[in-house]
C-alpha cells in the first residue's frame, strides 16, 4: 500500500474509532444522552427512550465497522456524514438552549453538556466523509490496514477520554508509594 492508500485507512479509521466510542457509550448507558436529548428536545421527550438512544449506537457500531470494509466504505461515507450532521445538530441545539446536563456522548464519564465537541466531532466526521468519498479506489489491503489502524486509535480514544480517570489512579498510586515510604 502506498501512502495516498495509508491515508484514506487512516480517515476510515478515525471514523470508525470515534462513531465505535460514541456508539458504545450509548448502549452501555444511554441514560446520560436521553436526559441531555430530552433537556433540548421537550417536544419529543415522551419519545425518546432507551430503545432509541441505544438504537443510535448499535446503528454507529455498524457503520464504524462498515467504514473498515472496503466494499462498505461508500456507502458507510455517507452514513458517516449522516451521523456527523445529527451529532453538529445535538451540539448546536445544546449551545442554542444552554444545555447544562452532561450528555457521556462518547463514555459515562464524560461531563460535558451537548455543545461544541459534537459539533466538533460532527464536523470531523462530514470531513471524513469527504475524503473518504473522493478517494480513490482502496486496494486490496484496504480492511486489514484500517482495522488496525481503528484500533489503535480506538484505543486512544479511550486513554484520551478517560484521562482524568488514569490521573486520579496513577496520582493514587504516587500518594500511597509516598506513605508508605514516610511511614
Amino acid at each position: 500500500m502506498g501512502p495516498i492508500s495509508w491515508a484514506v485507512a487512516s480517515t476510515g479509521a478515525v471514523g470508525a474509532a470515534l462513531l465505535l466510542n460514541a456508539g458504545i457509550a450509548k448502549i452501555a448507558s444511554p441514560d446520560q444522552l436521553l436526559q441531555a436529548a430530552a433537556e433540548v428536545l421537550p417536544a419529543v421527550r415522551a419519545r425518546i427512550g432507551r430503545r432509541l438512544v441505544r438504537g443510535m449506537g448499535l446503528l454507529e457500531c455498524i457503520v464504524a465497522v462498515a467504514l473498515l470494509i472496503a466494499p462498505l466504505r461508500l456507502a458507510a461515507a455517507i452514513a458517516t456524514a449522516v451521523l456527523g450532521v445529527s451529532f453538529a445538530a445535538l451540539g448546536t441545539l445544546g449551545l442554542l438552549r444552554g444545555s447544562g446536563v452532561p450528555c457521556g456522548c462518547f463514555g459515562g464519564t464524560s461531563d460535558h453538556p451537548l455543545g461544541w465537541a459534537n459539533i466538533g466531532a460532527g464536523a470531523a466526521l462530514v470531513v471524513i466523509c469527504a475524503m473518504t468519498a473522493t478517494a480513490p479506489a482502496p486496494p486490496a489491503g484496504y480492511s486489514a490496514a484500517a482495522a488496525f489502524l481503528a484500533s489503535i486509535a480506538l484505543l486512544i480514544g479511550c486513554f484520551w477520554l478517560n484521562r482524568h480517570l488514569i490521573l486520579r489512579i496513577f496520582g493514587a498510586r504516587r500518594v500511597t508509594q509516598a506513605q508508605t515510604e514516610v511511614g
